[in-house]
């Protein structure tokens, strides 16, 4: 299609002036239009109602367009539809003249009349989409004519085919006929039939030459002797007339057919040629836009070269103003440093509901800035407002929507579900429930008739075998057998009533699933497409390789071929369930529904700049992650990081040893280092070991594995057991964790509790001892913390190792808060408990317990016979991972906190109240400050190394009793730190500790010393005069609200 060439520009000189007054004008009319009435928006709305349907008209012709070309390109006779390509014809001819109608109405829209600038750019903005209509139309045109040509081609082609095929096939059908015996044997046949004249009438308008051949064929095949039959020639001769008629009325109709095609072929292309013309009109009238753009473009043009000149100027003028580049320079490298410095020193503020750290996917704690914060999180007002919390408090998103898929494919209506690691745990769940609601229920006096319905489901989740053909071959050679392992979990199934009951014993205990194992799962299922169900399917952010490692260590279950990129290259996986169902309940139906996923648990996720291998590349190469197939090596590592810690002090040569035990002489290995998915874990863990030892003690059963293996499958679990006991209570020595005591209490016969932890508590426990309550048995172990959380007293631990020898209890220890680098306690313990996640990981991104026997207690084969058959590794290896990468440096950032914690105690203890000063520091709760001689009977005096001079420190954690409730709050909202729950963590954290952990309960914790008003910190690795003036700050804004009050 050709279009006019635009008008041509002289290079010559000329005068431009009337040129300058006119764009003067315009640009004066254009800032000050002339009044008149505003433009109605009838127009506008006319002509965009009429250009959508100019764009509607297109489309359809388009999509007829893309038929008539199917049907026009088949050139085969038997294939060919000419009514069906007639009537598309006509019908895109019509369209195309009506769109041809419409378009010259949407011109006379765009006819520019005097108005100002904003009016002008309306109408050229609507001669712009008529010209893309009609560019639209133009092309569509075209292609009609296109498909039109190529219809004439297909069947003038075919035309010549049957032409050429009539031409060819007529003089051997007659020769056909002149050779065939049976044809010339029916001239003999006498002319009375009326179907051999009917048949010789025809024969006879065959050509001259045929009827000569025909009768020397009669002849020649009567000297043959040939018998014809009369009746046989009647018929054979009316079938070939038929057959002929048939066939040249077949012909007649397909020429006429064909040549009334071409004619309207040939209509079309003229019709075709005057809307062509049409549009060349129309192309024509758009030459003025054209022209007016181009002026357009020039004035801009001249805009943006006198911009640049007077930029030129200005550098010049700067230039020569060295001094003031100077100046301003100085500023800007000020303001940077000044930013460094701020940006550095004080902790970013982290919004409410916000993770802790931030932007951290499996973060521990969660930021509540504000006393109001917390008091609304107790008071349950801040719902959706967090988005993570403290993982035994808040359970994930990621866990959230594992349980809702699972939910949808196992539960029955009315039932919820609470998911497990362990078998172990799923059990424990059931019975935990079950006894619980039956106490209740007793306590309201409706026993039970029956246990609560509660089902157990074992379910697992397995990837394709990395060994298929699918896989590369790279793949398949890493892959082993232990890649075949699936990941199981427990699903426990109650009634949704007894949700908070199911969600104590999750709390409690620490045994859910981790966070990234539900989000394992989730990303196995969301590739397994031939799981999802009718709920939806399963969605997930990371949808990338799981592991940027194939390879596999021994014993380490690499899923789906080791994690690696190759796991959802093939496109396939399987997934297998399979049902334990609870003796007392039914089972579910051996024909299991296919996986579901659910909207109303979907996860909003936002926007992420790295894809899962790109974060487990970063995590493996910068942030020293062990890759996925070296998980054993990583807990290895961790348990002998851990009982290399625990080998106590080493004595100089020239120095006498002390009576005091160490840990060293106490030969612990990492053999006697157990892991758990948290530290509650490990405190359940302890405790359940302790009753079980001593119940298979009283029934006399042999500590061997296999023994205590064997008992265990067949008792029953002695938590929960009707009637008396046959074991001793507990004792809660000192005011421990919130869910410490809740464990020592709900399961198996209670505990004595003394809150206070002093030594006049120890008097009153050991008189107990010596006069215990009639029918009572004896006490069965004694649970402390060293110190305490949060008063951080410390026990005395001689005194409770030689009452525990003496009256035959075990001892258990929580050094959580002394943690391993500052004091030594297994000597006094028979077991030592302790929180990975907190200052052994730091970085507060992953959850771990640990669990160390002593070696030389009395009960030491007795507890690790038991363990071996009981205990059952629930953490998840990429946790593992975490774990040791976080803790490498872990004594080096605790001598850092320490040096920290006790500058920032002793600036608030030289503000303490005193009778003579008043101030809002009531107490201050601290090691060094309280109960500090049983501290120093267990801190270590070389817990940096071998080479260290320097004592170990007083941990990281303290205490402030503020004066009063207004000066609390005060103090807690000025702190410019991180604020949340947990402890233990790289940066400073504090938190109300007794209005988060006892809301309920807080006149009984007041009783044994545990004010409302008491903020618990944990101190971090800042900067130790940045935090002075944190908390500087702070205590200025207490002692203010305390004068305004």
């Amino acid at each position: 299609m050709a279009y006019r060439a635009g008008p041509s520009y002289s290079a010559s000189i000329k005068d431009r002036t009337s040129e300058f007054h006119a764009a003067l004008n315009k640009h004066a009319a254009a800032v000050h239009p002339p009044p008149g009435p505003q433009r109605p928006t009838t127009a506008h709305s006319e002509f965009t109602k009429k250009a959508q349907s100019v764009a509607r008209d297109l489309g359809a012709i388009t999509a007829k367009l893309d038929r008539l070309s199917q049907l026009a390109r088949r050139k085969s006779l038997f294939d060919d539809r000419p009514v069906e390509i007639s009537e598309l014809t006509y019908i895109i001819k019509h369209d195309i003249a009506g769109l041809n109608r419409q378009l010259a109405e949407l011109q006379t829209l765009t006819t520019p009349g005097q108005r100002g600038a904003r009016q002008n750019r309306a109408e050229e903005h609507r001669g712009n989409v008529v010209t893309m209509l009609q560019t639209n139309l133009a092309n569509a045109t075209t292609s009609f004519q296109e498909i039109l040509e190529v219809r004439t081609q297909n069947m003038k082609a075919s035309k010549d085919r049957s032409e050429q095929f009539l031409s060819s096939t007529a003089p051997p059908m007659g020769e056909q006929r002149a050779n065939s015996p049976l044809y010339n044997l029916a001239r003999n046949v006498p002319p009375a039939a009326p179907m051999h004249t009917q048949s010789q009438s025809v024969l006879q308008k065959r050509p001259s030459a045929a009827s000569a051949v025909a009768r020397e064929d009669e002849a020649s095949a009567a000297e043959k002797g040939f018998l014809a039959l009369n009746m046989m020639e009647q018929g054979g001769m009316q079938q070939q007339q038929m057959m002929l008629n048939e066939f040249e009325d077949q012909q007649s109709n397909y020429l006429q057919q064909r040549s009334t095609a071409i004619e309207s072929i040939e209509s079309t292309i003229s019709e075709l040629g005057q809307i062509f013309g049409q549009l060349a009109h129309m192309v024509a009238q758009q030459g003025e836009t054209v022209q007016r753009i181009d002026d357009d473009v020039m004035q801009v043009s001249d805009h943006v070269e006198g911009a640049r000149r007077e930029l030129l100027k200005y550098y010049a003028s700067m230039s020569n103003n060295r001094w003031l580049m100077l100046k301003i320079f100085g500023v800007l490298i000020v303001f940077f440093l000044l930013f460094i410095l701020i940006s550095n020193d004080l902790p970013p503020f982290i919004p409410m509901g916000h993770p802790i750290p931030p932007n951290i996917d499996h973060a521990v704690s969660v930021s509540l800035p504000h006393w109001q914060d917390i008091v609304d999180y107790e008071e349950g007002r801040l719902g959706d407002k967090l988005q993570t919390g403290y993982p035994r408090f808040f359970i994930h998103r990621s866990i959230q929507k594992l349980a809702a898929v699972l939910q949808c494919k196992f539960a029955r209506p009315g039932e919820h579900c609470m998911l497990f690691p362990t078998p172990q745990y799923a059990s424990q769940c059931r019975d935990y429930v079950r006894a619980m609601e039956g106490k209740r229920l007793a306590s309201e006096g409706t026993p039970l008739s029956a246990p609560v319905p509660i089902r157990i489901v074992r379910f697992c989740v397995m990837a394709n075998d990395a060994q298929d053909a699918g896989a590369p071959s790279s793949v398949r050679n890493a892959a082993t057998a232990d890649a075949q392992r699936p990941i199981l979990l427990y699903i426990v199934l109650y009634p949704e009533q007894l949700f908070p009951l199911a969600k104590s014993f999750w709390q409690h205990t620490g045994g859910g699933i981790s966070s990234r194992l539900a989000e394992e799962c989730l990303r196995i299922l969301a590739h397994n497409d031939s799981l999802l169900g009718d709920c939806g399917k399963l969605v997930h952010p990371q949808t990338s390789a799981r592991r940027s490692s194939t390879t596999t260590a021994a014993g380490v279950p690499a899923r789906g071929g080791g994690f690696g990129r190759s796991r959802y290259q093939s496109r396939q996986a399987d997934l297998t369930a399979s049902v334990q169902s609870d003796p007392a309940t039914s089972s579910l139906s051996s024909s299991i529904p296919s996986i579901l996923g659910t909207n109303e648990q979907a996860v909003d996720d936002e926007d992420e700049e790295l894809t899962l291998e790109h974060a487990v590349f970063v995590e493996e190469r910068y942030g020293r992650n062990l890759p996925f197939a070296h998980a054993s090596r990583a807990k290895l590592a961790l348990r002998r990081r851990i009982a290399g810690t625990l080998l106590g002090d080493t004595l100089p040569e020239d120095e006498e040893p002390s009576n005091q035990v160490s840990a060293r002489q106490v030969g612990v290995s990492e053999n006697d280092v157990y892991l758990f998915g948290c530290g509650m874990a490990s405190i359940f863990h302890a405790h359940q070991t302790v009753m079980l030892e001593r119940e298979l003690a009283n029934q006399g059963t042999p500590f061997s594995q296999e023994a205590c293996a064997h008992a265990l499958r067949t008792m029953k679990d002695p938590s929960f057991a009707q009637g008396p006991f046959s074991i001793g209570k507990s004792v809660c020595f000192g005011f421990p964790y919130t869910d410490t005591l809740k464990i020592l209490q709900k399961w198996g016969p209670g505990c004595h509790f003394y809150g206070h932890g002093t030594d006049d508590d120890l008097d009153r426990f050991e008189a107990l001892l010596k006069s215990p309550p009639p029918g009572e048995p004896p006490v069965v172990a004694l649970f402390c913390e060293f110190p305490s959380n949060p008063l951080l007293r410390s026990a005395d631990l001689p005194r409770i190792r030689r009452l525990a020898d003496a009256y035959n209890f075990s001892v258990v220890i929580d050094e959580t808060v002394g943690n391993f680098v500052n004091v030594e306690v297994l000597p006094y313990a028979d077991m030592v408990v302790s929180s990975l996640t907190k200052i052994f990981s730091g970085d507060c991104n992953v959850m771990g317990g640990s669990l160390v026997l002593n070696p030389n207690s009395r009960r030491a084969d007795h507890f690790r016979a038991v363990l071996a058959a009981n205990y059952q590794d629930s953490q998840w290896p990429e946790d593992s991972i975490f774990l040791e990468r976080n803790s490498r440096d872990f004594v080096s950032r605790i001598a850092v906190i320490d040096r920290n914690t006790e500058a920032v105690a002793d600036f608030l203890h030289g503000h303490l109240a005193t009778p003579e000063k008043k101030t809002s520091v009531r107490a201050l709760f601290y090691p060094k400050y309280v109960t500090r001689e049983h501290y120093e009977a267990c801190r270590r005096k070389q817990p940096y190394g071998e080479s260290s001079t320097v004592s170990a420190g007083y941990g990281g954690l303290f205490s402030v009793e503020l004066a009063s409730l207004a000066a609390a709050k005060a103090f807690y909202d000025a702190l410019a730190c991180a604020k949340g729950p947990s402890l233990g963590t790289n940066c400073t954290l504090a938190c109300p500790y007794t209005l988060l952990a006892h809301y309920g309960e807080l006149d009984w914790a007041q009783e044994v010393g545990v004010s409302q008003n008491l903020v618990r910190v944990s101190v971090g690795l800042e900067d130790t005069a940045t935090l002075l003036s944190i908390f500087q700050t702070a205590l200025e804004a207490a002692e203010a609200a305390d004068k305004r009050a």
